[in-house]
């Protein structure tokens, strides 16, 4: 099979990333303006179930799928069978889910009273198990499964605008969250005969799979209850008004990290086919390579926002959400730890096999979280909420490299590492320079001043970060614009 362009697949990758956030955020402003608290609220209820639910029926096969897969793509026979016993796997456990919400569907009064829109909203978990997402992971298909996936957050808009008009029309809008997450999915379904023999079935051997499974399953868990844990301890101990301006802050951060994480998810298939053929000075490479551009884009990010996020949040969210100025600034550090600790987890452990080190570590981490919202949120609230998380995040790296010992030596290009660091240091200075000297035209505090100040302080410092890491032969940035630079040239001459 043809090797994908990396380049290409962390461009769609990060374009898929940054539209799961860009949508919601263009449409909820009109669903709860339409649907009230209590329309979304039915409608946000119904959800957190079933992505409970989807978390158990998937039983980590999204994750192990795409190793087991990667390992054996070059064969299509191989390939063929891993994904029809996954798939045949996927589609029991599945089963088994989607009976136990009925039952509880039935014998839980809230759940019985909601009956309805959690029947519409679980068609989400079939959709999710026939689609194989996965599948297209490990064969690097980018490009089709992010254009595929923004085509349907398209048609998603447009339904949702078209039909839903009313408070009573959440229904409706159930139906377009389904149709505008996991409708491309079918697509998929079709598509797989293009690549998956559909033979006989004796061959198969599902219990090949069952151990591996279960160790990807413990850290889709741990994974899940980590993201959702801070959230609830801070409903349950400061109320909705500290969750809002918690989660003004996540929203924020769950854009940057979609950026910073899209070149792991990339690099992961070929990185664990790298490791199957004992390639591993090519395996390394990449991870290098991986490393640098997660330090180089979380400065780049964590350093802009702390220094700006008053404005960052005025503009965006109001001056109601400013009390989140310092949740932000803390909570964007976890960016760079989330990039570390992914490339450290599924780029190395997952790749070699290590999988259940991962698990461990996100169950240190979830147990250093929860004591600390334990003692943080009652005083610090939102800001505790957020400490809680970055120092969680580091015990996960610290367990990690732990394991790994020397090899994690193998991972960095240090001197690369310090190119960045001095770029980012002087664009730094760059950027506080320029909001001295624009900060008698930021007093007006007016929605144009703001975009005018975060574009011209925006477009100084890139120019900065870019041109101190071109001028230091920083290996990305420098690859990069030569290449660009030379297409440029072979245009021209072409004219």
């Amino acid at each position: 099979m043809n090797k994908k362009s990396i380049k290409v697949n962390f461009m769609m990758n990060s374009i898929l990333s940054v539209s799961s956030f860009i949508f919601p955020l263009i449409t909820f402003p009109y669903v709860s303006r339409i649907l009230m608290p209590s329309g979304t609220g039915v409608v946000n209820f119904a959800n957190s179930i079933i992505n409970y639910v989807l978390t158990f029926s998937m039983l980590g096969i999204p994750l192990y799928g795409v190793k087991a897969c990667a390992i054996d793509k070059i064969d299509k026979k191989k390939l063929s069978n891993t994904v029809i016993e996954l798939l045949i796997l996927n589609i029991i456990v599945g089963t088994i889910s989607m009976f136990v919400l009925l039952v509880m569907t039935f014998c839980i009064g809230e759940f019985r009273s909601n009956w309805k829109i959690i029947g519409i909203m679980s068609m989400i978990i079939p959709l999710n198990i026939l689609g194989v997402e996965w599948f297209y992971r490990a064969m690097e298909e980018y490009y089709y499964i992010s254009i595929r996936n923004i085509i349907f957050k398209f048609i998603g808009v447009i339904l949702m605008f078209t039909f839903v008009h009313s408070r009573e029309d959440y229904l409706k809008y159930a139906v377009t969250i389904v149709i505008a997450g996991a409708g491309s999915y079918l697509l998929n379904f079709v598509k797989l005969k293009k690549y998956v023999e559909f033979g006989g079935f004796s061959n198969l051997d599902l219990k090949r799979h069952i151990k591996p499974v279960l160790s990807f399953f413990l850290l889709s868990v741990s994974w899940m209850i980590y993201s959702n844990t801070d959230v609830i301890m801070l409903g349950f101990m400061k109320g909705d008004e500290a969750v809002g301006y918690y989660s003004a802050a996540l929203r924020i951060k769950s854009i940057i990290l979609g950026i910073v994480s899209a070149l792991s998810a990339v690099l992961m298939p070929r990185v664990v086919n790298f490791f199957a053929d004992k390639k591993y000075d090519e395996a390394y490479r990449m991870i290098r390579k991986n490393s640098s551009f997660v330090l180089l884009s979380s400065l780049y990010f964590i350093i802009y926002i702390i220094i700006n996020a008053r404005e960052i949040i005025n503009l965006l969210a109001g001056d109601g959400f400013l009390p989140a100025i310092n949740v932000i600034q803390v909570t964007i550090i976890s960016v760079l730890l989330v990039g570390f600790s992914s490339l450290f987890g599924t780029n190395v452990l997952v790749s070699i096999g290590k999988e259940k080190v991962t698990v461990v570590a996100s169950f240190v981490g979830i147990a250093v979280n929860i004591l600390l919202n334990f003692l943080l949120i009652p005083k610090q609230a939102a800001l505790g909420a957020g400490v809680a998380t970055v120092v969680g995040e580091f015990c996960i790296i610290i367990c990690e490299v732990l394991w790994l010992g020397r090899c994690v030596l193998k991972c960095f290009n240090l001197s690369n590492f310090v190119k960045i660091i001095i770029s980012s240091t002087l664009s730094t200075i760059a950027l506080i320079a320029v909001k001295v000297v624009m900060k008698s035209y930021l007093l007006t505090n007016n929605m144009f001043s703001l975009f005018v100040y975060i574009t011209a302080s925006g477009a100084i410092y890139t120019a900065i970060y870019i041109l101190t890491l071109y001028f230091q032969k920083e290996e990305i940035v420098w690859t990069n614009c030569r290449q660009i630079a030379n297409r440029l040239a072979n245009s021209v001459r072409n004219v």
